[in-house]
This record gives C-alpha cells, structure tokens and sequence, in this order.
C-alpha cells in the first residue's frame, strides 16, 4: 500500500505476451498513468484494486487484444 504519490508517472510503457495484468493500482492516490500500451494480455489490463483509490489521472494508454 503506497497512499499519496502526488507527482509520478507511469509513462511510455509497453507489455505484451504477458499472463498477468498490465497495471494494478493499489491503495494509491495521484497518480498519472499516461501513454502505456498493453498488447495480449491476460486479466484486467489497468487495474484499481481496491476502489478506493482516488484522484488518479489514467490518459492516453491503448490496451489491445485482452484475453
């Protein structure tokens, strides 16, 4: 559990093939995730874990071919 991460970025990232998620986002709050790509992945590609997360910024990713 993380809590305020005002100022990070997940940025410019890319996952494929993978047998897990992309993303989980755990009990975390400011946080931007912005241009990423997930390609044939499994699961959830960006995940909020808890649903309490708040104030997190998620723009600019493309996420294909979910399995």
């Amino acid at each position: 559990m993380v809590g305020d991460v005002s100022g990070s970025i997940v940025e410019g990232n890319a996952v494929h093939d993978s047998y897990a998620r992309v993303l989980t986002i755990h009990d975390t709050h400011y946080l931007h995730v912005l241009n990423n790509v997930g390609y044939n992945c499994a699961g959830h590609n960006i995940f909020l874990e808890d649903g309490i997360e708040t104030n997190n910024i998620i723009e600019g990713n493309l996420m294909l071919g979910t399995k």
